[in-house]
């Protein structure tokens, strides 16, 4: 062999044994061609949630849902009079009508969602009974 065959023979070796070689020497965290674990993704936050309602409700009206709630379950599952209250402060503040009805229709979707698991657990309602 010359001095330039093992030379390169060489430095192949040594870069196939250098970690950012390829393949990868050191074991992986998870089977190759396999999904790594699946990672359940935080639940959303009230701000985001506004954001989702229409963009710029965040920043705008986050600190009135703050007033009455915690998080977006506290909201999902607020009390008519609770409601009423976020209705009142925002009123209070003269919110425009139109944001005011989106917002308050928002909450009224959450608590739908919420509901509706309740409605398929219970079954479909009872048929009319006929009158004799």
């Amino acid at each position: 062999r010359s001095p330039a065959a093992c030379s390169l023979a060489l430095s192949a070796a040594a870069l196939m044994s250098h970690p950012w070689a390829y393949p990868p020497q050191y074991p992986q965290p998870y089977p190759p061609y396999a999904l790594p674990p699946a990672q359940t993704p935080p639940p959303p936050t009230i701000e985001s949630w506004l954001e989702g309602v229409k963009p710029g409700y965040g920043a705008k009206y986050a600190s009135y849902f703050h007033e009455i709630a915690d998080d977006l379950d506290d909201v999902a599952h607020a009390s008519d009079a609770t409601v009423a209250k976020l209705r009142a402060a925002l009123e209070r503040d003269q919110v425009k009508d139109c944001p005011r009805d989106r917002l308050l229709d928002a909450v009224a979707s959450l608590h739908d969602r919420r509901a509706a698991p309740m409605a398929i657990e219970n079954g479909p309602p009872a048929p009319p009974v006929a009158a004799p």
